[in-house]
């Protein structure tokens, strides 16, 4: 078997697991908010606004002009990788009854987690629950 980079899964690997959705990117709304088209399955779909999870970025009313120019390139980053695209969600609803998500798209017949690729390519900066969750999600992958 053909060896994967950090960040990759074999689409088999995601749909045989439980809570994972297939949807489809409506808007993008900012570097870490996105509206969705869940399908749930049996023709079942569902519009959501759903959060990058793992993502941290300034909820500061008064941003620096710096802040600002790079929370914009990461919007044109999260723009250029899923608007209108179909995505691949991991669900969980925080305590805001706001659903976070980590998401995965297609490139080359593996799913890349677009949430790592947002940290690792400098645009976001990895949030308090974010090494927990990639943590938790390899101990999954190697239970499977």
């Amino acid at each position: 078997m053909k060896e994967l980079e950090p960040g990759t899964i074999q689409l088999k690997e995601f749909t045989d697991k439980m809570y994972h959705y297939t949807a489809r990117v409506l808007r993008v709304i900012d570097c870490e908010t996105i509206e969705v088209e869940v399908s749930l399955g049996m023709k079942t779909k569902r519009e959501e606004v759903i959060r990058l999870w793992g993502i941290k970025v300034s909820k500061a009313k008064s941003k620096s002009k710096k802040e600002q120019e790079k929370e914009e390139q990461a919007k044109g980053a999260v723009y250029r990788l899923l608007d209108g695209k179909t995505i691949y969600i991991q669900t969980q609803r925080d305590t805001t009854a706001i659903y976070r998500a980590m998401v995965w798209i297609r490139q080359k017949g593996v799913l890349v987690c677009v949430n790592e690729q947002l940290v690792r390519d400098g645009f976001v900066e990895p949030g308090n629950e974010y090494m927990k969750g990639v943590k938790k999600m390899a101990a999954e992958e190697i239970e499977d």
